[in-house]
């Protein structure tokens, strides 16, 4: 359902530099923008004592190469490749794969510090 907002209570921080359409009925969607440093702040603030989740290749990239990532979960489609240009090395411990419906393969990896 295109209009249904699956978040429940939680906010969602949207970076991006476009206007956001309203979330839909009983959502908390705002748009943010700036440093992945300054974001994570505001989710951060948001999210009060719940984890916080980064979606979509480019900002989980940013977030690895600034050290503030200690889990991923990856789930293997045709999105952004999350790897490339990513600066700094990080070293992974990966979780056996969760097969899904559909072919998707999900992946979790603990960054090791």
């Amino acid at each position: 359902d295109y209009d249904a907002w699956h978040y429940g209570d939680r906010p969602v921080l949207v970076a991006t530099h476009h206007e956001l359409p309203p979330a839909p009925k009983g959502g908390d969607a705002r748009a943010v923008q700036g440093p992945i440093e300054e974001l994570i702040v505001q989710a951060k603030q948001a999210a009060g004592d719940k984890d916080l989740y980064l979606d979509g290749g480019d900002l989980v990239r940013q977030g690895l190469d600034a050290g503030l990532v200690d889990e991923l979960c990856l789930t293997f489609g045709r999105g952004i490749r999350l790897w490339d240009g990513l600066q700094n090395r990080n070293d992974l411990k990966f979780d056996p794969p969760v097969p899904h419906a559909g072919g998707m393969i999900q992946v979790t990896a603990r960054v090791a510090r």
